[in-house]
């Protein structure tokens, strides 16, 4: 089975600022509650994302979803960093390249370079689309790997566990809180106290895109 490469970028000269858990504001008038999140429907990329100028077409709004083209390298970047104890981040993948086309990646990231994080990868082999979990630390990579189902996998998650010190890899059809499962479960890779999120694509024709919806991170 042909692998895919995921390629993350920082942003050079980004100032670090750490989330704790007063930096996520309930809406105006609204009691605070717990957990403490911060929801984003994409109804504007400015809102809580940054499109990466690398090496492909921007990233953009369109119907109420961040539409990430491929055809080169395109990623939008948290425009923080995160305190992520204790924490869960999830999104919903909407679209993938079709399943024909070699080298086409979709992935959900979070870490700080290329050779130290966690992602989710959804790719084409050019036979099939595969899930990918995966950690890589100092350059070394250890995944767990499915064959991908648009429905079952619907909903990608991490999730801190304080308790073991993990980052839960975990996929959902809906949103049933029963219902998560877990794809892997390794130690992170990074401090969890400085966490870079990436919704991004790598590879394909400029001509076709994914699509993400409902970013939510929680505390």
């Amino acid at each position: 089975m042909a692998r895919a490469l995921l390629a993350l970028a920082l942003l050079a000269g980004c100032d670090v600022v750490f989330i704790t858990e007063h930096d996520f504001k309930p809406p105006d008038g609204a009691p605070d509650a717990a957990p403490i999140c911060v929801s984003d429907p994409f109804d504007s990329l400015a809102t809580n994302w940054n499109p990466v100028p690398n090496m492909g077409p921007m990233a953009h709004i369109e119907t109420g979803k961040l539409v990430i083209p491929y055809g080169g390298r395109t990623e939008a970047q948290f425009n923080r960093l995160v305190d992520f104890t204790t924490s869960t981040a999830r999104v919903e993948l909407l679209a993938t390249a079709p399943v024909t086309t070699t080298f086409a990646v979709a992935y959900f990231a979070a870490g700080v370079d290329l050779q130290n994080h966690h992602a989710f990868a959804v790719y084409s082999d050019g036979t099939n689309f595969v899930l990918e979990a995966r950690a890589v630390k100092m350059g070394t990579q250890t995944q767990s790997m499915a064959r991908y189902d648009a429905v079952m996998h619907r909903y990608l998650r991490m999730r801190h566990n304080p308790t073991t010190n993990v980052i839960e890899m975990q996929t959902n059809a809906t949103l049933d809180p029963t219902q998560w499962k877990t794809q892997s479960s390794p130690e992170p890779v990074v401090d969890v106290r400085q966490f870079q999120f990436y919704l991004g694509t790598l590879g394909g024709t400029a001509l076709e895109s994914a699509s993400f919806d409902n970013f939510e991170l929680c505390k």
